[in-house]
C-alpha cells in the first residue's frame, strides 16, 4: 500500500472488499488492487481518525467476532427461555452466512442495505429480513460496548411492511401436494404443527410425555410467552380432537435421547433447529409451487380445518390458546365457505 505522500488519482470499486486505487507517486502513475480497508486507512491518514475501528484495535471479521466475542444472552438483555436463545443463535449463524469474512468496522447502513436486497431475492420474508438487522444491531451494539467499534453505523430497518397472511393457509389438496415433496421428518412436522395447531417452535419442542394417557387422553401443548419458559404454560388439547390421522403419526415419530420427536439424530438430546426446518419447509414448498405459504401457515391450516370441521367458539379457543374474540370468530365466518369433507380433521 503506498504511503501517504502519494496523490490520488481516482478508485474504482471492484468488490465488496476490493478497490483498484490509482495515485501518482514520484511523478509516476501507479495502479493497485487494494482493500476497502486499506484505501481507508490511507486515505484517512490512518484507522483512527475517520474509520470506525478504534486507534489500537485489531481489525476482525464478523465471523471472528461473533465466534470468538459475542455472547447472545449478554447482547440481548433479555433472553426469556432457552428457544429464545436458540433463535438469537440462529439469526447470527444467517448473517455469518451472508456477511462471512467483513470486517465489522466496514459494516454500515449500506451493508445493511445490500444484505436486505440478498435476502429479498432469497425469498425471505420481511419479518425475518427485519429479525436479522436488528440482530445485526446488537452485534454491532455489543462490539461497541466491547471496545471494537467507536459507534453503531446500521440504522434500524425501514420501509419492509409486514405482509397481511391472515388468511393464507393451506387446503386440503395443497397438503395432498406439499407432503411428497418433504422428506421423513419435515412431513411429520407439518402434518403434527396442522394438527396440533401449534407455533413452529411449538411444536418443535414436542417431546415425550407430551401426550398423557390420563381419562381424557390429552396432548400439552408449550405455550410460547415472553417473560418465562414456555413449558411453564402449556395448553391441553384432546387427542381425541386432533383427527383420524393423528395415532399414525404418533406411529411413525421415534423420539431421540433428550425425548424430542423431531431431531436429526438420534443420539442427540435437541431437536431440530428452527432454520434448518425452515429451509427443508422453503425447498418442499418450492418443488411443490406453494411459494406463498411460510412455515408459520401450519397454526393458521390447522385453525381453519378444525373450523370447517365443525369446531364451537370454545373449542376453537381452547386449540388457539388465545382470548381474542374476533380472531375466534374471523375462522368460523370463514369457514362457512366450505364442506366439511374439505376438512383434514373429517372422518
Amino acid at each position: 500500500m503506498p504511503n501517504a505522500q502519494g496523490r490520488p488519482l481516482g478508485a474504482f470499486r471492484l468488490s465488496r472488499d476490493e478497490v483498484r486505487f490509482d495515485y501518482e507517486f514520484s511523478g509516476q502513475r501507479v495502479r493497485r488492487i487494494v482493500s476497502l480497508a486499506a484505501l481507508t486507512e490511507f486515505l484517512c491518514g490512518g484507522p483512527a481518525q475517520e474509520s470506525n475501528l478504534p486507534a489500537g484495535v485489531a481489525s476482525a471479521s464478523f465471523e471472528d467476532f461473533v465466534k470468538r466475542r459475542y455472547l447472545p444472552e449478554s447482547a440481548k438483555r433479555r433472553l426469556p427461555n432457552p428457544r429464545s436463545l436458540e433463535a438469537e443463535k440462529d439469526l447470527v449463524n444467517a448473517l455469518v452466512a451472508t456477511l462471512g469474512r467483513t470486517p465489522i468496522h466496514l459494516i454500515t447502513s449500506k451493508t445493511a442495505e445490500d444484505c436486505i436486497s440478498t435476502w429479498q431475492k432469497g425469498d425471505y420474508a420481511n419479518n425475518t429480513i427485519k429479525k436479522r438487522i436488528h440482530c445485526l444491531r446488537r452485534v454491532l451494539e455489543f462490539a461497541v460496548r466491547k471496545g471494537q467499534l467507536k459507534e453503531l453505523l446500521v440504522q434500524p430497518p425501514k420501509g419492509l411492511p409486514s405482509a397481511k397472511r391472515n388468511w393464507i393457509w393451506l387446503r386440503l389438496h395443497e397438503i395432498i401436494a406439499l407432503l411428497p415433496h418433504c422428506d421423513p421428518l419435515l412431513a411429520n412436522f407439518v402434518v403434527y404443527a396442522i394438527m396440533a395447531r401449534a407455533r413452529a417452535r411449538e411444536a418443535l419442542d414436542f417431546r415425550v410425555g407430551d401426550v398423557r394417557g390420563d381419562k381424557t387422553n390429552t396432548l400439552f401443548v408449550p405455550t410460547e410467552k415472553r417473560r418465562r419458559p414456555m413449558r411453564q404454560a402449556m395448553r391441553p388439547i384432546p387427542v381425541a380432537k386432533l383427527g383420524p390421522h393423528f395415532p399414525e403419526l404418533m406411529s411413525r415419530l421415534k423420539p431421540n435421547r433428550g425425548g424430542y420427536y423431531f431431531h436429526l439424530d438420534p443420539n442427540s438430546d435437541k431437536p431440530c433447529s428452527y432454520s434448518h426446518m425452515a429451509d427443508l419447509f422453503r425447498a418442499a414448498r418450492k418443488s411443490a409451487g406453494l411459494d406463498h405459504v411460510h412455515l408459520h401457515d401450519l397454526r393458521r391450516t390447522g385453525n381453519m380445518h378444525g373450523a370447517i370441521n365443525g369446531e364451537s367458539f370454545l373449542e376453537l379457543k381452547t386449540f388457539l390458546g388465545q382470548t381474542h374474540a374476533q380472531s375466534i370468530q374471523d375462522y368460523l365466518d370463514q369457514a362457512q365457505q366450505f364442506d366439511r369433507k374439505d376438512s383434514l380433521f373429517h372422518d
